[in-house]
C-alpha cells in the first residue's frame, strides 16, 4: 500500500507490478462527510487501512498456532491535498473469543518483547517530545482506542503518508477467524477531521478457508482530461482486473474502485458482481471536463486506487485489494497563430495606426488569453491598445474543430511627438491563462541554439552553418546537433583537422599570466620582434581582438595553431587555441579566426555525420565579420532575420512635417504706447527663426502673438472657506495690507459683498495673481491696484485671475478663471507672414507690427507657427524662448502710470536729438521715427494731467 519508507519496499513493487494482495475483514465504512467540519476535499479520499509486515498483507489468511502474535502496521497513505496530521483517534473491534489485544506503539521501544514503532521504519510519531494520548480496551475485551495528539512546538504536525502506530493481537485457540474493524467513529484530524477511505485487518487460521485473487494487467493508467465542460473522457480497454481462484471461489464478489477523485469521476467494471472467476474484467474510470477548479471538472493529479473484491464468508467479508495508479492530465496545452493585417506600416511621429491581429487556435485547449506589446519601450512612451483585448477561440460546446474561426482584435498603435524617427519593432503577445490546460503559453521566443541573443538583434545566413538532420524531416528540431561546416563538405570532419604550429601567432598578455584568455588581441608578428609594429617599414596582423598600440610587447603560446596548407599561416587560413595540445581541432579548442574549421555549434554530432542546410538557422554578426565566429545562433522561426518575441511589426517613425521654432527676437524696443500708432519703418518687430524639421517643402504661416502676464502679489488672499488650502470660485478674496494673514481693519475686499468678521484668517494662494494695468509699485515689485473703492469694497481696479497651471499668462482657457475685473485678452495676434522652407532649411522672418490699439500692460510676445497638413509634432511650433512688452499709458515717458512736467521735461530735454546722439531717450521718441521732436511734444502734452 505503499506505506512504508523500508520494509514496505516489497509491498511497493507487487503494487507496481498489480500483484494482488489478499485482505479480508468487515465491510468498509465511509466516516459521514460533514461540510465545514472536514477539510475541503480537492482530489480524493486518502485510504486508512492494516498491513502486516510479517506476512506482507492485511489479511492474514494461514495456519497459526495458539498464542501466536500477529502485528500490524496502521497505515495512512495519500491524506487528501497532500495535508499532514495534528492527530488522530482510531477505534478497533474484533471478536475476544479469537484474537485479543497483544500491545501497541507509535514510537520507539527498546524492549525487543514489545511492540516498537521507529522512524527509521517509517513511523510518523516517532521521536516526538510532547504527545497527548489515550488508549485502552474496551469492556469484554473486544474493542481497543488510541488517541494521539501533536502537542510538540518543534514538530507540531506530522506527515499525511506513512505509519501511524502498530498494533498487535495473540490468537487464543488454533483455529481462528476475526475481522479487525476500523470503525465509523475513527478520525483523522488536522485539527479538523479529514475523510478517508478505510481497509480492515482480518486472522483467519482456518483449515479450508474460502479464498481468491485479485490482479490488476496495468500498474498505471492515464487520462486526458477532456476541455468542454460537456465532456467525458475515459480508460477504455486497457484496464483488466482478473479474479482466480485460491481454494473455494466465493458465491460473489463486488467489485469497487477506491480513492477515485471526488469531482466528476465514476468507475464501472464490464462484469459486477463476478459468480465465476472473472478472467478478463474491464475496468472501466470515467472523468469529467471543465475549466480547472470547476465544481464539476475532475481535478488533474495523480490517485492511488485501490480496487477491492468484496464478498461474504461465512458470515465474515472477505476483501481482495489490488493497486492501480491513476493519473489525469489536464488537455493539450494551447497551439495558436498570430498575424497582422498590416505586417509592417510608416507613421508620422505623434500620431497613431489602427492594424487589425488576427489568431487561430490550430490545436490544443480553448484557454482565455489576453494580448498584449511592449509599445511603452520601444515607442519611449507610446501605447498600442487591443480593442478588445482579449476572449477566447469560437468552439460549440462540443468541441473545437481545428483551426478555429479567427478572433480579431484592432491595435491601436500610437507615438509620442517626442519620440525620435527611426525604425522600431513592435512585439505583439498572446498569452493564455490555462483556463483548461492548466498551462500559461504566450508565443514562444525564437530558439536560441548557441549563445545569448537580446530581443531584436538582426541575425544573417552564413551557408557553411548546417545540422544533423536526426529524424530526417528536412529541418531543424531543437535537440539536433548544429555545426559550422568550415570546408563546406556536408559532412562533419572531426578527426582529419591537423593542426599546425606557427611561432609567430602571438598575443598581446593583458593580465600577465603567461597564456592566452579569450578576449586578449591575437597578432600575426611578421617580423618576429615580439612587438606589434605598424607603419612605413612593417606592419603585423592583427587576427583578432582590439588594435594594440605602436611597440605593444607579444607574447608567444605554444597551444596557438593554424589549419591550413603550407607551413606558416596565411590570410585566410583558420587559427585555434588547441588547449589539449593534440593537434587537433576537437572538443574544448576555440575557433580564434577564419571559416575553414569544422566546428561544433550545439550538441554532440558524430565524425563523419552528413550535415544539411537550414536557411532558419542564423547568427548574430556583433562585429560584421561577413561569416560565424563563436557568436550565437539562432533559429528565426519567422524568417524575418530578426530575434524576435511574439509576432514582430517593424514601425518605421517618420518625421515628414515639422515646422520649428528656435529662436525669438526682440527687433528694435520692448515697448509701445497705448494710443500712439506706429507706421512704416517706425513699427515695432519680431524676429522668429523657423527651421523644417521634416523632409518634404512646406508653406507655413509664421505670426507673433501677445499674451497678458499675471502677476504675483502676496498680500492677494483669500477666506477659505472650505478650508482644502487652494482658492475655489466664490471665496471671497482681501488686499491683506498689513499682510497679517487675518481680516482687519484697512484690509480691502476685492469686489462687492460683505466684508467677513475681524480676524477671520486669510489663506495664500501663489496661484492668484493679477493684471498689472496700473504699474503699481511697492519697492521694485508690482502690487495690485484698486481704481475705484467704495468702503471696504474695491469695485474696479486690476483684474484678479486664478491661473492653476500657474505658467503666469492669461490663455483664455476653462481653466484661467477671473475672479475680479474685467477679462483680459487671451491673445492677440500681432503680424503674420508666410513663407516656404525645404526640408532641413532654416529662415529668420521679421514680424512688424503697430502697438497702438494694444491695452495698457504687460506681455508676453510669442513667435510662432501654424500646424501644416499631417503635422503631428506641435510642441515646438512655438518659441521656446518668448520676450517681454510693455504696454504703457499714452504719454508717460516716466513710467508712474501719470502724464505731468516730468514726461514734458524729460521730452524737452532730448528735444531734436535723433538715434545715436548722446541727448536721444528712446521713451521719449514716443512714435519710434528716431527724432525727437514737435510729434512727440504733443503726444504728451495732449494726456497731460491724465493718469492710469
Amino acid at each position: 500500500m505503499l506505506y512504508r519508507k523500508v520494509q514496505s519496499v516489497l509491498l511497493i513493487l507487487l503494487t507496481v507490478l498489480g500483484t494482488a494482495l489478499v485482505l479480508s475483514g468487515f465491510v468498509p465504512s465511509l466516516p459521514t462527510v460533514v461540510p465545514g467540519v472536514h477539510a475541503t476535499p480537492p482530489g480524493n479520499y486518502g485510504i486508512l487501512g492494516l498491513f502486516s509486515e510479517q506476512f506482507k498483507t492485511n489479511a492474514v489468511v494461514q495456519s497459526l498456532a495458539i498464542n501466536t502474535l500477529v502485528t500490524f502496521d496502521v497505515n495512512v497513505t495519500d491524506v487528501v491535498g497532500g495535508l499532514s496530521l495534528k492527530g488522530f483517534d482510531i477505534n478497533f473491534t474484533f471478536a475476544s473469543s479469537q484474537i485479543t489485544y497483544a500491545g501497541s506503539a507509535f514510537g520507539t521501544v527498546s524492549n525487543s518483547a514489545l511492540v516498537s514503532c521507529p522512524a527509521s521504519q517509517g513511523c510518523l510519531l516517532d521521536g516526538l517530545n510532547v504527545v497527548k494520548n489515550t488508549n485502552g480496551t474496551g469492556t469484554g475485551g473486544n474493542s481497543y482506542r488510541l488517541s494521539v495528539v501533536d502537542e510538540d512546538q518543534a514538530r507540531p504536525t506530522v506527515a499525511g503518508t506513512g505509519i501511524l502506530f502498530r498494533i498487535r493481537f495473540k490468537t487464543v485457540a488454533a483455529t481462528v477467524v476475526s475481522g479487525i474493524h476500523i470503525t465509523a467513529n475513527s478520525i483523522l484530524e488536522n485539527p479538523s477531521s479529514i475523510p478517508y477511505t478505510p481497509i480492515d485487518g482480518y486472522i483467519d487460521s482456518r483449515a479450508t478457508p474460502t479464498n481468491y485473487n485479485i490482479a490488476v494487467n496495468v500498474a498505471t493508467t492515464t487520462i486526458i482530461r477532456p476541455v468542454s465542460q460537456f465532456q467525458t473522457n475515459s480508460s477504455g480497454s486497457t484496464v483488466s482486473v482478473t479474479l482466480s481462484t485460491s481454494g473455494t471461489f466465493p458465491a460473489s464478489v463486488t467489485l469497487k474502485a477506491w480513492s477515485l477523485p471526488l469531482i466528476g469521476s465514476t468507475g464501472t467494471f464490464t462484469t459486477n458482481p463476478c459468480t465465476t472467476a472473472c478472467a478478463s474484467n474491464t475496468l472501466t474510470i470515467t472523468v469529467h471536463g471543465g475549466p480547472q477548479g470547476g465544481s464539476t471538472t475532475t481535478p488533474s493529479g495523480t490517485y492511488f486506487l485501490a480496487i477491492e473484491g468484496n464478498s461474504t464468508v461465512s458470515g465474515n467479508i472477505l476483501i481482495k485489494v489490488a493497486w492501480l495508479k491513476l493519473i489525469v492530465k489536464p488537455p493539450a496545452a494551447p497551439v495558436y497563430n498570430l498575424s497582422a493585417s498590416k505586417t509592417s506600416f510608416s507613421q508620422e511621429v505623434g500620431n497613431w495606426t489602427t492594424d487589425t491581429i488576427s489568431t487561430r487556435l490550430l490545436s490544443g485547449s480553448n484557454d482565455t488569453f489576453s494580448l498584449s506589446s511592449d509599445c511603452g519601450n520601444v515607442l519611449q512612451g507610446g501605447t498600442c491598445t487591443f480593442t478588445p483585448s482579449g476572449g477566447t477561440y469560437a468552439c460549440p460546446t462540443t468541441g473545437c474543430t481545428y483551426p478555429t474561426p479567427a478572433f480579431t482584435t484592432v491595435l491601436n498603435v500610437s507615438s509620442l511627438p517626442t519620440t525620435p524617427p527611426a525604425l522600431k519593432y513592435i512585439h505583439v503577445l498572446l498569452t493564455t491563462t490555462g483556463t483548461y490546460s492548466q498551462t500559461s503559453v504566450t508565443i514562444p521566443t525564437e530558439t536560441v541554439i548557441a549563445g545569448s541573443l537580446q530581443v531584436d538583434f538582426i541575425l544573417k545566413n552564413d551557408p557553411k552553418i548546417k545540422f544533423v538532420d536526426s529524424i530526417a524531416n528536412g529541418h531543424w528540431d531543437p535537440g539536433e546537433p548544429v555545426v559550422y561546416d568550415g570546408d563546406n563538405s556536408a559532412t562533419f570532419n572531426a578527426a582529419s583537422q591537423t593542426l599546425k604550429t606557427d611561432a609567430k601567432i602571438k598575443f598581446v598578455d593583458r593580465n600577465a599570466n603567461g597564456h592566452w584568455d579569450p578576449g586578449e588581441p591575437v597578432v600575426y608578428d611578421n617580423n618576429a620582434d615580439n612587438k606589434y609594429n605598424f607603419g612605413k617599414f612593417n606592419n603585423d596582423t592583427v587576427v583578432a581582438g582590439a588594435t594594440p598600440t605602436n611597440n605593444t610587447a607579444l607574447v608567444a603560446d605554444t597551444h596557438f595553431k593554424f589549419f591550413g596548407p603550407g607551413a606558416a599561416w596565411a590570410t585566410g587560413n583558420s587559427i585555434a587555441y588547441d588547449a589539449n595540445a593534440n593537434n587537433l581541432f576537437d572538443t574544448g579548442d576555440t575557433l580564434i579566426y577564419g571559416n575553414t574549421l569544422d566546428a561544433i555549434i550545439s550538441g554532440s554530432p558524430a565524425n563523419l555525420a552528413t550535415l544539411v542546410i537550414d536557411s532558419l538557422i542564423r547568427y548574430y554578426d556583433p562585429t560584421g565579420l561577413g561569416y560565424w565566429l563563436n557568436s550565437a545562433v539562432a533559429y528565426d522561426g519567422n524568417n524575418n532575420s530578426i530575434y524576435d518575441v511574439g509576432l514582430t511589426i517593424p514601425v518605421t517613425l517618420i518625421k515628414t512635417h515639422d515646422a520649428q521654432v528656435t529662436t525669438v527676437v526682440q527687433g528694435n524696443r520692448g515697448f509701445g504706447y497705448n494710443g500712439v500708432s506706429l507706421s512704416g519703418t517706425a513699427q515695432l518687430n519680431v524676429n522668429v527663426s523657423v527651421t523644417n524639421g521634416g523632409t518634404v517643402s512646406d508653406t507655413y504661416t509664421v505670426n507673433a502673438t501677445a499674451k497678458t502676464v499675471l502677476k504675483n502679489d502676496v498680500r492677494l488672499k483669500f477666506v477659505d472657506a472650505n478650508g482644502n488650502g487652494v482658492w475655489n470660485p466664490g471665496e471671497r478674496i482681501i488686499y491683506d495690507n498689513d499682510n497679517s494673514f487675518a481680516y482687519s481693519s484697512g484690509d480691502t475686499v476685492i469686489g462687492p459683498g460683505a466684508a467677513p468678521s475681524l480676524g477671520t484668517s486669510l489663506g495664500l494662494d501663489f496661484n492668484l495673481r493679477f493684471v498689472d494695468s496700473n504699474y503699481k509699485l511697492s519697492g521694485s515689485s508690482s502690487v495690485w491696484a484698486c481704481s475705484t473703492l467704495s468702503g471696504v469694497n474695491c469695485l474696479s481696479g486690476d483684474a484678479v485671475v486664478y491661473n492653476p497651471d500657474g505658467d503666469g499668462l492669461f490663455d483664455g482657457t476653462s481653466e484661467d478663471t477671473v475672479a475680479f475685473g474685467a477679462t483680459p485678452s487671451s491673445g492677440i495676434l500681432l503680424g503674420q507672414t508666410t513663407i516656404t522652407l525645404a526640408g532641413g532649411a532654416i529662415q529668420k522672418v521679421t514680424i512688424n507690427w503697430d502697438p497702438g490699439s494694444l491695452s495698457r500692460g504687460y506681455y508676453t510676445v510669442f513667435g510662432a507657427v501654424a500646424k501644416v497638413t499631417n503635422e503631428f509634432v506641435l510642441s515646438n511650433n512655438v518659441g521656446s524662448y518668448p520676450i517681454n512688452y510693455l504696454q504703457k499709458f499714452k504719454g508717460d515717458v516716466s513710467g508712474d502710470c501719470k502724464v505731468d512736467i516730468i514726461d514734458l521735461s524729460t521730452v524737452g530735454a532730448a528735444f531734436g536729438s535723433s538715434v545715436g546722439s548722446a541727448a536721444y531717450k528712446t521713451n521719449a521718441d514716443l512714435n519710434n521715427d528716431g527724432t525727437i521732436n514737435i510729434i512727440d511734444l504733443v503726444l504728451v502734452a495732449g494726456s497731460f494731467g491724465q493718469s492710469c
